[in-house]
């Protein structure tokens, strides 16, 4: 699956070309993807492969960190301070420290 990720700002580069990003990692569909509110380069997705990515999209060939704590699809993900918090189909809810 692919994230793809535009700027919050103008969209448009100097070219007048709308700048994005594809970020690679997710093997499934990916439902929710949030923002850090600390940072304007990372963000965190979750997906239907059950798993949960972290990225910083100065570097969108690879995620900086993998959750693997649900048994089903991850239907929603969030940020709380310095951990992530996720919710899947398997009626869980879990919160994550990232590295």
């Amino acid at each position: 699956a692919v994230v793809s990720t535009q700027s919050t700002g103008d969209p448009r580069g100097a070219s007048g070309t709308l700048v994005h990003s594809t970020l690679i990692g997710h093997s499934l569909w990916v439902p929710s993807v949030t923002w850090s509110k600390d940072s304007e380069y990372e963000l965190i997705s979750g997906s239907y492969d059950t798993s949960v990515l972290l990225w910083d999209t100065r570097n969108p060939k690879s995620f900086l960190q993998r959750i693997s704590s649900h048994d089903d699809k991850v239907l929603a993900v969030a940020w709380e301070r310095d951990q992530i918090l996720s919710g899947g189909a398997d009626n869980k809810v879990h919160l994550s420290a990232f590295k």
